[in-house]
């Protein structure tokens, strides 16, 4: 598995508050609006504003100016954001760090317990986005694999992970570089 682990760790944009204060909802947004969203207005770490949405129910949180302890929230920025296909994806992963990509859910998709994902049965539900973190290759599967990070929690998946195969499951992949102020 390959990630820049310095710029995903340091970093994480509090997927409630782009929700809450972005228009998003458990339906889902589109990825080229939460990033020029955060061009324009920026959002806080999940380290401020913790996921509550999707799975437990709770759609439509007001936008709040403070974070969960308490403490005044501070807003980060996207610079700019590039739209990244094929190949390219490995090397803008390796050089720049993870990307958002939309990614089609399946029925066959809300089961995924671990392994490497592949559509086999169902029908699509809706569109997602997902944080693309990393790279692979499964052995024990013989698949080619891109590690994402789904906005789930903890709970879904592999500790709020998963394993997709490459190919043509993610859509609109973008990438981003943070403007610091």
């Amino acid at each position: 598995m390959n990630t820049n682990d310095t710029a995903y760790n340091d970093f994480q944009y509090s997927v409630q508050d782009i929700m809450n204060c972005g228009g998003g909802t458990c339906v889902g947004g589109l990825t080229d609006k939460v990033l020029n969203y955060l061009i324009r207005y920026g959002a806080t770490t999940e380290n401020c504003i913790s996921y509550k949405s999707g799975r437990r129910g709770q759609d439509g949180l007001p936008c709040s100016t403070s974070c969960d302890s308490g403490e005044d929230k501070k807003s980060y920025y996207v610079k700019d954001m590039y739209t990244v296909a094929g190949d390219t994806i490995r090397k803008y992963l390796m050089l720049e760090g993870p990307m958002v990509a939309e990614l089609a859910i399946y029925e066959d998709f809300l089961a995924y317990g671990g392994g490497v994902y592949v559509h086999t049965v169902g029908q699509q539900l809706f569109s997602h986005a997902v944080i693309v973190v990393g790279f692979g290759h499964d052995s024990a599967s013989g698949l080619d694999y891109w590690l994402c990070l789904n906005s789930w929690g903890p709970d879904f998946g592999e500790k709020g992970y998963f394993k997709i195969a490459t190919g043509k499951y993610l859509n609109n992949v973008h990438g981003a570089r943070p403007r610091y102020l």
